[in-house]
């Protein structure tokens, strides 16, 4: 929250149009309706000249235009939206492939665009991670898994160890006493047996 505050502070101070997207994520499920906010300091004249792109996780390219609020292109799956000092772009029949980042951009000529918020579409059997985290989470899940059983064994084993050692050391100390103890039967023994003078 306090980035908006600083960008909103850097627009009143210039008078320059600042776009912030307070939403980092968005997350929906496949064939539900997103909703991503844009806020403005400075009127945003009916949201007419206000665009909507979007670009995929991972992807090097530029940003592809989705919505042009002042057109009416694919008015059944990106509406626009607006209040005064707010857009919004509706998402409608989400699917999986609509994942990604959406920017919101203001102005004909000289645009300023939006910070971007990230869109997760999941379902039961995809989740809500971002593809690239997907990619990434399954080896380090697998790693966590196998370093808690490395150290599963080892503990079993040094117990083991210590088991043994114990058992080790107890069979030692019996010996001891059971040898002493005929040590001292034959001298007991030697006793009785000499005539008494």
């Amino acid at each position: 929250m306090g980035v908006v505050y600083i960008l909103l502070l850097i627009q009143g101070i210039t008078g320059e149009m600042v776009l912030y997207q307070p939403q980092n994520i968005v997350s929906v499920e496949v064939n539900g309706t997103a909703v991503i906010t844009c806020e403005s300091r400075v009127v945003l004249d009916a949201g007419l000249i206000m665009s909507w792109y979007h670009r995929k996780w991972g992807s090097s390219e530029a940003p592809i235009l989705v919505k042009d609020c002042f057109s009416d292109n694919d008015p059944h799956k990106y509406v626009c939206k607006n209040e005064r000092y707010t857009a919004w772009l509706e998402i409608h029949n989400v699917q999986i492939t609509d994942s990604g980042v959406y920017f919101c951009t203001y102005g004909f000529y000289s645009r300023k665009s939006g910070n971007g918020t990230n869109l997760n579409v999941g379902d039961e059997v995809h989740g809500y991670l971002p593809s690239k985290c997907q990619s990434f989470l399954i080896p380090l899940v697998l790693v966590g898994m196998l370093l808690l059983l490395t150290l599963t064994i080892h503990l079993i084993r040094t117990l083991n160890d210590k088991k043994t050692q114990a058992l080790t050391c107890q069979s030692d100390m019996t010996e001891n006493k059971i040898t002493y103890a005929e040590l001292n039967i034959n001298r007991l023994t030697r006793f009785k047996k000499q005539p008494a003078p």
